[in-house]
Formats: structure tokens, sequence, C-alpha cells
């Protein structure tokens, strides 16, 4: 005969296990739940390196170990391009990842400025003195200006930050290759610095990188990523602060290798300089700093072409006059855009940038 005192104590153990079970169930859920995220976070950082950093699918990569020298460095100093590849180092550290896309169109022209373009280069076509007029008179507003002012306390290196949008944030900060390396990390901390443009090539006393990792000064630099494409190469670092560590950064450097010598405004050339500035559109946040080898000449030429672009395409400009423009930048850092060639080489540069423009 069954004893209902045994029964009723068995039924109370299940009433008690319930609990438990539902419990352990919902902890399974949890773990399967951080699993799968865990997975999800695996291919957005595979995605990351080997699409966004690196380039497409149909690019050719190359792994670097941090202490090997890469082919590309025979880019420097010498001018020759050894071959098109993407470089990935080993172990990247990537932080906030600059998105290089494929170049496309980043702008829209505002028609009225347009016009006002098309009308100012109607009235260069029409008078073959007008450059020329134009550029004695850029000489000699020139020399009237009072020469730049350094102090005893800066060093040889001195940027000059370039306003044009704003009176309160510069757009550009222009400079010379640093002399010391420390010098431009230094700069780009202390000014918020995003993205470097290099023009020309640099030699490699004044390379302020190597393919591995390097402290420089107070600052830890290490090359993430590096993307050829022909005529310039896409760099991208990870910086941080040795000593407490309050500083961190990814930033984008975008180097236009083959800057012509001498200045030709033939299409080849102009062609591959807009190619070149349609990346680092993609890439910018102001302030942009540029260096080339005296801080002026290129360096002139492409802040010129940059600023009348962008002013067409933002519109609201009462007038297109290019030799007025060089004037506002030049009250800013005297000397900018050192011959003739190189204003008329942006001038062609501008006009070729807004028929594709308007092509598109």
């Amino acid at each position: 005969m069954a004893n209902p005192t045994a029964s009723v104590h068995i039924d109370g153990d299940e009433e008690a296990l319930a609990p438990l079970i539902s419990s352990l169930i919902v902890v399974f859920i949890v773990l399967l739940s951080l699993l799968v995220t865990s997975v999800a976070a695996i291919l957005v950082y595979y995605i990351l390196v080997r699409y966004i950093l690196g380039g497409s699918a149909d690019d050719e990569y190359i792994p670097v170990r941090g202490d090997e020298q890469s082919d590309v460095d025979t880019a420097y100093g010498g001018g020759h391009m050894v071959k098109t590849a993407c470089v990935i180092h080993s172990n990247p550290i990537i932080y906030r990842p600059c998105t290089i896309q494929k170049e496309k169109p980043s702008q829209k022209l505002d028609i009225s400025s347009v016009r006002l373009l098309l009308s100012y280069i109607e009235d260069l076509s029409g008078n073959k003195n007008r450059i020329d007029e134009d550029w004695k008179a850029l000489e000699k507003y020139g020399k009237e200006l009072p020469p730049t002012k350094v102090s005893g306390n800066e060093s040889l290196w001195s940027p000059v930050s370039i306003y044009d949008r704003s009176h309160h944030k510069p757009d550009y900060i222009v400079a010379s290759h640093p002399g010391c390396a420390s010098d431009l990390w230094e700069l780009v901390a202390r000014k918020g610095v995003t993205t470097i443009v290099v023009l020309g090539n640099l030699k490699s006393n004044v390379k302020y990188w190597v393919n591995s990792s390097k402290k420089y000064g107070r600052f830890k630099v290490q090359l993430v990523s590096e993307h050829h494409h022909g005529c310039y190469v896409i760099r991208s670092f990870f910086i941080q602060e040795t000593e407490g560590k309050r500083f961190s950064s990814t930033i984008t450097q975008c180097h236009f290798l083959n800057w012509p010598h001498p200045v030709k405004s033939s299409s080849p050339t102009i062609k591959s300089l807009l190619s070149f500035r349609r990346k680092v559109n993609q890439a910018v946040s102001s302030p942009l700093l540029i260096h080339c080898s005296d801080g002026i000449s290129h360096t002139g030429a492409y802040c010129l072409i940059d600023v009348v672009l962008n002013r067409i395409c933002r519109g609201g400009a009462r007038e297109v006059n290019l030799s007025a423009t060089l004037e506002h930048l030049r009250d800013q850092k005297p000397g900018l855009v050192t011959t003739k060639e190189q204003y008329e080489m942006a001038i062609a540069a501008i006009v070729e940038e807004t028929q594709s423009l308007l092509n598109d």
C-alpha cells in the first residue's frame, strides 16, 4: 500500500526544482547570445581589415612582418614605384578606422557658382594676356606683404594655419617637410589633425614613420596599413601617447608621389592629381595638414585648387576670381604658389574637375 506522505514530499521537490531549471535555461540562452555576438564581432573585424583598410578583393596583398623592410621604401627619394600592392602589416591595431572608399564623385556643384566660373574662364579665354597680367599683379602684391615673423622660441619648422570657411577653425595647416619627426606628431596631437597630405617624394632623413612602429618624442606611431594606387599611396597610422596614454588617434596619410618637374598643365598630370584629391576628400576632416618640400609651391597649388572647388560646390559665391583667392591665401601664408606654371596648372585643374562634375 502506497504511502501518501511520501507522494506529497516528491511533488514538493519537483515544485522546488522548477525555478532552478528555468534559471539554467535563461543562463544558457544568455551564453548562446554572447557566443553569437562574439562570432559576429570577429567577422566585422575581418571585414574592416580585409576590405576597408586594405582595399577591394581584387587587390594584391603582401603580408609584411614588423621587422621586415618593404619594397615600397624605394618609392621615397628614388621616385620609382616597384609594384602596385596593398601592404597589411601583421597584428594591425585598429581604432576608429578611417574608411577609404572606391573613388566616386564626392561633391555636387552649385549651378550659380558654376555660371560664375564659366564666365571667369570665358574671360580668360577671350584675353590671352589675362593670366600674365594676373600673375604680374600677384607678384607685386606678394612683395608688398610683410615678412612672416618667427619668434625666438619657435622651431625652424613653422606650420601656418589657413582659414577659408570659418575664422574660428582652420581649414588647412601648411608646412614644409618636417626636419624632426616628433615635431610633426606633436602638431598632429595639438591641432587634432586626422588627415595628412604629402605632396612629392620624401627623402629618408625627413620620413617620420617606419614600416612597423617607433617612438617619436612622447608618441608611439604604428603603421597599420599601406595601399598603393599607382601615383599615390594611402597609409593608416595609429598614434598613442606613451606616458599616461591620454591621447590616441587613427591618422590617414595621403601621399602624392609624382608631382611633375617642371610643372605641366597636361591632362594626365591633372587627372592623377584630381583623382588624388577625391581620395583625400573621402577621409578628410579639418584641419587638413599639407606639406611639401618648401611648404609653398606644391602646397600652395593644392590649396588653391581645393579652396576654389569647395567654394563652387558650397555655393553662395558672389564671384569666382582665382587671383583674388590666391591673394586671400597669401595674406595668411606669403609665397603660396611660387611660379606662373603652377598657377596655370591650378586653373586647368579647376576647369577639368568642374567639367567632370557637370558630366556626372
